[in-house]
């Protein structure tokens, strides 16, 4: 797991707020066919929420809660700007996706379920690898980093169960991580992107 959270920090520092708002729209614009206008518009709101998540996490104080609450008022703005037809084709649009993964769900399932393993697999080869490339400071940071790991929490309701005390100190854990593997991460940053460039396709359920 931490292996793969120090895989993302780097694709993360690696992928410009810029980049993201231009997929956002171009992924937007094959559904509803955007304006010129409303392009320019959609990049604006993107980039600016892109902006805001990465530093929350730059800093180590991001959480799900807070990143749900920034993309949700992205889609807010977002739709807005959209006509009733392009809303319409939105919504066909995901009614369809819908339909079909309620179809394929055990297909998917069973998917999702390999792609995991194989993930996995991947990254205790590739960890095992990365890990003789480290000097000695470098491997007990990671291991400082191990022992402050908060539990990984499943679901929406899990993460609403927590105490504001529970949040707080999960919050002050990812920035103390956060401060451990950015050193790493900086020294390592070419080896990191190739891990994850060839890191399997995650399940998407």
């Amino acid at each position: 797991l931490l292996m793969l959270i120090v895989c993302q920090t780097a694709i993360a520092q690696s992928k410009t707020a810029e980049e993201v708002a231009a997929k956002h729209v171009e992924r937007l614009n094959n559904i509803v066919q955007l304006t010129a206008e409303q392009q320019v518009q959609v990049k604006t709101i993107v980039l600016a929420s892109t902006k805001e998540i990465k530093h929350l996490k730059e800093n180590g104080q991001s959480t799900p809660e807070e990143r749900r609450a920034i993309k949700e008022a992205e889609r807010q703005k977002i739709k807005e700007l959209l006509s009733d037809e392009q809303k319409a084709k939105l919504r066909e649009n995901h009614l369809h996706h819908n339909l079909e993964g309620h179809d394929t769900s055990k297909v998917h399932k069973r998917a999702d379920h390999q792609k995991s393993e194989a993930n996995k697999n991947y990254l205790y080869e590739k960890r095992a690898a990365f890990e003789k490339k480290l000097s000695a400071p470098e491997k007990e940071a990671i291991d400082k980093a191990r022992m402050i790991l908060p539990t990984q929490l499943k679901g929406k309701e899990a993460h609403e169960a927590l105490s504001e005390e529970q949040k707080a100190v999960r919050k002050e854990h990812r920035k103390k991580i956060h401060a451990l593997l950015k050193p790493i991460v900086k020294e390592h940053k070419k080896e990191l992107e190739e891990i994850r460039a060839n890191l399997p396709e995650r399940p998407k359920s």
